[in-house]
C-alpha cells in the first residue's frame, strides 16, 4: 500500500498556500471506505451545511439528519460559513437539498 499525504508533496512545490479553517470544516480523506473516506467526508459536510440552515431558522422534514445518502449542500458562492442566510428558509427543507447561487448552472 502506497500512502501519500498533502505534506509529502510540499517538498516538490516552489510555493505553498495554506488555508486556515475551523476544525469542523476540516474533512479528512484517508481511506476508500469507512471512517475518513469520501463517503464519511460527504456526510460530515452535509451535516455542517444542515447546521447552518438550522442556525438561520430553517427546519427539515421529519427532523431528517443529513448523511452521505441524503445530502445537504450550500454552495460556497451562496455562503461560505453559513453567514447571510437568515430568512432564506421559510418553508420546511426536504433532503436531499442543494442551494446554488444564481451564477451557477445545473
Amino acid at each position: 500500500q502506497l500512502v501519500h499525504f498533502v505534506s509529502d508533496l510540499l517538498d516538490a512545490c516552489v510555493k505553498g498556500v495554506g488555508f486556515m479553517c475551523g476544525r469542523e470544516e476540516m474533512l479528512v480523506i484517508r481511506a476508500l471506505v469507512g471512517e475518513n473516506s469520501v463517503r464519511s467526508a460527504l456526510s460530515q459536510y452535509s451535516k455542517l451545511c444542515q447546521s447552518w440552515i438550522r442556525a438561520a431558522g430553517g427546519s427539515f422534514e421529519g427532523d431528517m439528519i443529513a448523511s452521505d445518502r441524503e445530502l445537504c449542500e450550500i454552495s460556497p458562492l451562496v455562503s461560505y460559513a453559513g453567514e447571510g442566510m437568515q430568512g432564506q428558509f421559510r418553508e420546511v427543507t426536504i433532503l436531499p437539498f442543494l442551494m446554488q447561487s444564481s451564477a451557477e448552472t445545473q
